[in-house]
């Protein structure tokens, strides 16, 4: 890793704009963007504060149990909420955190993203996202377009 790179902080790489879910967004929509935009992981938040993490795979095999299984009265029939399926997080960074923190953190929980997230009296406000793509990006002196 370039040793400049190696001293900036995560503010300095992370993404600012990115596609974020909201909890009651439906899991058969969210499934096509996260198929469109080849996405492994999505954020969820409410009123800026994040709340939870939507993989790809907890999607996809949601989706196909509940295709592949006898309708339930129960559930009425309808579309599971993102809200249903998404997990806790449980690993962020701090716009402060060094890169090299980061790398090292992205590399032993894996995931391929961290949120980057402030304080607030709601709960974490999420700011920003490092992906490992623009960490290897950076680390070889490229850059990546700042969307998804």
């Amino acid at each position: 890793m370039d040793p400049s790179l190696a001293s900036l902080p995560v503010d300095a790489l992370m993404r600012r704009h990115f596609i974020c879910v909201s909890p009651d967004d439906s899991t058969l929509e969210v499934e096509r963007l996260m198929q469109f935009a080849r996405l492994r992981r999505l954020l969820v938040v409410h009123d800026g504060v994040l709340v939870g993490v939507l993989s790809y795979r907890s999607l996809a095999l949601a989706l196909l149990h509940r295709a592949t299984r006898p309708p339930d009265p129960a559930d009425g029939g309808e579309e599971l909420p993102v809200s249903a399926l998404m997990e806790p997080v449980t690993e962020t960074v701090a716009p402060d955190t060094q890169s090299t923190a980061a790398v090292r953190q992205l590399c032993l929980e894996g995931g391929g993203c961290l949120p980057v997230v402030e304080a607030s009296e709601r709960g974490p406000r999420l700011v920003g996202l490092v992906t490992e793509s623009h960490l290897l990006a950076a680390a070889f002196g490229r850059s990546l377009p700042q969307t998804f």
